[in-house]
């Protein structure tokens, strides 16, 4: 009779080791399934986020592209940089740099600038017809840095000796997280508009739809 229970006695234990064995298995697994999950989750956010960032950016750059179309001047705060023909190294631009941009338009003018609010940085938008002036903020207040330069680029007729001198608005944007999860997403967007020849048609510019 003693060795009848001492059997059963060992039997039990054996299943309540197994048991624990089991659980602590399972509990190792869920553990990496949800470490797995929570990494995925955190990837598709950030991901999301960084979407959103350039298209933020990509939001400025369309408007600016519009204003552009529709102007015969263009202004910066900052002088115009020129560089010669055949010229071998892209000059510095710190200096050509400016945090506004004006357009001049046949019955209003429009004014980029970059201003810094109680969120953060963002992009004002300012047009002024006269009469009215309508104001729109843009990426507020994921917008870190916003410069704009005018370059002159002197190029040479291959047919001939003739020089002319070719404007160009180069225009960069820093974007960063408004998020606190993710202190490092900053992406920097830089994009070449052709100023020269403006209130034309696409004609005389065959890439100037897709700048």
């Amino acid at each position: 009779m003693t060795g009848s229970r001492s059997l059963i006695a060992s039997a039990r234990g054996f299943t309540y080791v197994e048991t624990l064995v089991v659980v602590l298995l399972c509990s190792l697994i869920l553990g990496a399934a949800h470490m797995l999950f929570s990494q995925g989750v955190r990837s598709s956010v950030k991901g999301m986020d960084l979407l959103e960032s350039i298209r933020a950016a990509n939001e400025v750059f369309s408007n600016i592209r519009k204003d552009l179309r529709g102007s015969v001047q263009v202004n910066a705060a900052s002088p115009k940089i020129t560089i010669p023909t055949g010229a071998a190294v892209f000059p510095d631009l710190t200096s050509a740099m400016s945090d506004t941009l004006i357009f001049v338009q046949p019955v209003a003018t429009v004014t980029y600038r970059l201003l810094s609010g109680a969120g953060g940085h963002y992009i004002e938008r300012e047009e002024n017809t006269g009469g009215a002036v309508s104001k729109r903020n843009f990426a507020v207040p994921r917008i870190k840095s916003f410069e704009a330069a005018k370059i002159g680029q002197m190029q040479r007729v291959a047919a001939g000796y003739d020089v002319f001198v070719q404007d160009q608005l180069l225009v960069r944007i820093s974007v960063e997280s408004s998020d606190p999860r993710f202190p490092g997403g900053k992406v920097d967007l830089s994009s070449f508009f052709v100023t020269g020849q403006l209130m034309q048609t696409a004609w005389w510019n065959y890439f100037y739809d897709f700048l």
